[in-house]
């Protein structure tokens, strides 16, 4: 519908109006029907009065979430009750398990008991599942439009899939990656969309401060790196997803080339964004680093700051190897050749020098390719088949 606005004479649009407001209201009632159907095992879990966790590793989790409820916030990160006598360091990282106990001192008014923490922690999963329908809905409204994206958030609420890592009573950290993984990508893709509205490059840096599409742009690559950050502390195979920011700067960079385009939107984008989880990481994972300077792939440790560190130093050298291409007027050809070889080298000398550094990218490339280790060993969900 258009009206005209007597004073002015001028059309104004109000369907752009109406259209959020439908958008809005469909997402509202999309998020309904997620959560009713990851209620579904509501009766099940809640049987006899008391919480039935569905799962094996929901019962270690919610000793986790016990253990931080009554002893808030500080996580348990070593626990005296495994490997009896000498105890033994949880490699899982906290964030999940915080944030069952967070829901359980908000539900108990600060001093929860017993069935109310078991209650909080069996009803995250449901929480953050419906949750995750709202990164997917901006992600696929910005690369496509409203109605598919809407169609999107409606599929993701009832796959199965999800429905089950997430149902009420299934108290696992799979549901949280999930959540916080959608939410890096989906505001790294709005950064880059506000980037190529607003011509993101060097130069436009100086006048940022009058340019709100720029200011949006680098606040969501901020926002990006911050659910990095909250899921590196949440998952330790998250390093494998801060690493697909790098490969799809590098892919992107190569198209760019190619059409003789400027990647400094790109390449900007992603400089912050993972400057952003390094400078996030640190403090997240300060009270649960090893001590010393132990690396470690399997537990939080600097070796995730280093590896931030590195994506991070990577992304300088494709940055600064595409202006080298571009003002020598080089074949875009040169650009992947010359850094496929580094990596190449790259994994040679992790290989060398620190094998428990590269067998960690290996079984990451693994996992995605539906090869790893773990993927064809878990037995877990045998029982439900």
């Amino acid at each position: 519908m258009i009206t005209t606005n007597k004073g002015m004479g001028c059309p104004v649009a109000k369907r752009p109006a109406h259209k959020l407001k439908f958008s809005i209201i469909s997402l509202i009632a999309v998020g309904l029907v997620a959560f009713l159907m990851r209620l579904i095992s509501y009766s099940t879990v809640t049987a006899n009065g008391s919480i039935n966790l569905l799962g094996y590793d929901s019962f270690y989790h919610m000793r986790r979430i016990l253990y931080t409820t009554f002893n808030f916030p500080h996580p348990l990160n070593f626990d005296s009750y495994i490997n009896y006598p000498a105890g033994f360091e949880v490699g899982w990282p906290p964030f999940f398990d915080f944030l069952g106990a967070l829901l359980a001192k908000v539900l108990g008014g600060g001093n929860p008991d017993l069935y109310t923490t078991e209650f909080a922690g069996a009803l995250l999963p449901v929480l953050l599942g419906v949750l995750t329908i709202i990164p997917l809905y901006m992600a696929a409204a910005a690369i496509f439009d409203r109605k598919t994206a809407l169609f999107g958030a409606l599929v993701f609420a009832v796959i199965p899939a999800h429905v089950y890592v997430s149902r009420f009573g299934a108290v696992d950290h799979h549901v949280a990656e999930t959540l916080l993984s959608t939410s890096a990508y989906a505001c790294f893709i709005l950064a880059l969309k506000w980037a190529r509205e607003g011509s993101l490059s060097l130069t436009s840096l100086k006048n940022i401060s009058s340019e709100k599409k720029l200011i949006k742009s680098l606040a969501f690559a901020v926002a990006s790196g911050l659910f990095f950050a909250l899921l590196i502390y949440t998952w330790i195979g998250a390093l494998v997803f801060v690493s697909f920011i790098v490969l799809y700067a590098f892919i992107q960079t190569i198209i760019d080339l190619k059409a003789e385009k400027n990647s400094d939107y790109l390449l900007i984008c992603s400089t912050v964004s993972l400057l952003a989880t390094l400078l996030f990481t640190i403090p997240l994972s300060a009270g649960s680093l090893r001590p010393g300077l132990e690396m470690s792939a399997m537990y939080l440790s600097w070796f995730q700051v280093f590896y931030v560190f590195s994506m991070l130093v990577g992304t300088l050298i494709l940055w600064g190897f595409s202006l080298y291409i571009s003002k020598k007027g080089l074949d875009w050809k040169y650009y992947p050749a010359v850094l496929i070889l580094i990596s190449v080298a790259g994994l040679l000398f992790l290989k060398t020098f620190s094998a428990e550094s590269y067998a960690f990218v290996i079984e990451g490339m693994n996992f995605f390719l539906g090869k790893g280790e773990y993927i064809s060993t878990i037995s877990e969900l045998c029982q439900y088949f």
